[in-house]
């Protein structure tokens, strides 16, 4: 004697069973499956941007970095109002110590909500990450030209020894 919901009314979501199982999936290590369930709850527009994290960490744990961070990039593009895709996309590049890339897709995020005070906080330690980055390298140079250095004065009664040095 009720009326039958439509099926559109429900509480039920066929993107949310496929989610629910490809955690499930995932919790248990069988990421080929979570990712196939994934795909299908992110076809059925259920928590698109939660389940982008998800295989990005999947591909991340395959070694496959630079596959998932363009698969992160190419679905921020198609899905620019979805913030978790961009946080991921954000925490994929920093990651990766591609400091310029986060902090370009962080402005984003500040230009969206500039009132979220830890966008500033991550930006900051962005620099920080970048400045330290800078650091190293700087110090790897200088250590390699003091190697230089300290082999040419060691071959400096040696002509050819001292020229191959010279040239390095």
């Amino acid at each position: 004697d009720f009326d039958s919901p439509k099926l559109s009314d429900t509480s039920f979501s066929l993107g949310q069973c496929y989610f629910n199982a490809a955690l499930s999936a995932f919790h248990a290590k069988d990421y080929d499956k979570s990712r196939s369930l994934w795909d299908k709850s992110i076809e059925n527009k259920y928590q698109i941007g939660t389940c982008y994290q998800y295989i990005f960490e999947i591909m991340k744990t395959k070694g496959q970095i630079d596959e998932g961070i363009k698969l992160i990039k190419n679905a921020y593009e198609k899905n620019t109002n979805e913030n978790q895709i961009l946080y991921t996309l954000i925490d994929a590049y920093a990651g990766d110590k591609k400091y310029d890339e986060a902090i370009e897709y962080l402005d984003k995020a500040i230009a969206d909500d500039p009132s979220k005070a830890i966008f500033y906080y991550v930006k900051g330690n962005m620099y920080k990450g970048k400045s330290q980055q800078f650091k190293n390298d700087y110090i790897e140079k200088e250590n390699g030209i003091l190697s230089l250095k300290k082999e040419a004065y060691r071959a400096r009664t040696n002509a050819t020894e001292l020229a191959n040095v010279n040239a390095r």
